[in-house]
């Protein structure tokens, strides 16, 4: 399926949409994906690299830590 992504300059996805969207400052790409991808519940945990999107499983890690760190 088509769906669009919103990345900022270190190539973090920030927002999906199965539209075209703008948000200013921000790249928008055009990608595909399979139906009931990952990347719909967790847009924050991928990067758009080499024209691909990776899931950042250090990023995921550190945000984890974060978060159990404020409870």
């Amino acid at each position: 399926m088509k769906l669009y992504i919103v990345i900022n300059a270190e190539d973090r996805v920030l927002s999906v949409s199965d539209t075209p969207i703008s948000m200013g400052g921000f790249e928008t790409i055009e990608v595909e994906v399979q139906d009931g991808a990952e990347i719909f519940t967790h847009p924050t945990s991928f990067k758009y690299e080499n024209g691909s999107l990776v899931k950042d499983e250090s990023f995921v890690i550190e945000s984890a830590k974060k978060i159990r760190s404020n409870c």
